[in-house]
């Protein structure tokens, strides 16, 4: 016969531990929050933060009490905006912009510059003269 395995003990008092010793003070200090606690049996321990647009749910399973008092303050302190995906990998903080470097002599080129429409093109392509003055 084999031994049977042994599982590490998981102490699943522990949320209720932290409701009951830490989240009336959690509660007094911060009296624009509303919590409400509910026994859900049989699922995992949760924290809910609601929010006007969002809802941002954490598992607090297997967590000791400053750990989940730790994830009501994150939630306390959240602003509950949805994650937004970006649409590319790079991201810049200054992005550059090409285009014509306008500067010194040619600063005052391109303001010199006049615009036509060449009489031998179908579409109406403006072609650049530059007339010195």
């Amino acid at each position: 016969m084999t031994a049977p395995l042994a599982f590490p003990k998981v102490n699943c008092y522990v949320f209720r531990a932290f409701a009951e010793s830490q989240l009336p003070a959690f509660k007094e200090k911060n009296p624009q929050l509303e919590v409400i606690t509910q026994l859900n049996r049989s699922h995992r321990p949760l924290l809910k933060g609601l929010y006007s647009k969002n809802e941002l749910v954490v598992c607090v399973k297997n967590m000791n009490p400053e750990d989940t008092l730790q994830s009501a303050t994150r939630l306390r302190n959240a602003l509950g905006r949805k994650v937004v995906k970006l649409k590319t990998r790079h991201v810049t903080k200054h992005p550059r912009v090409q285009g014509k470097r306008l500067n010194g002599h040619l600063n005052k080129m391109y303001q010199n510059a006049e615009y036509a429409v060449s009489p031998y093109c179908r579409t109406e392509n403006k072609i650049k003269t530059l007339q010195w003055k």
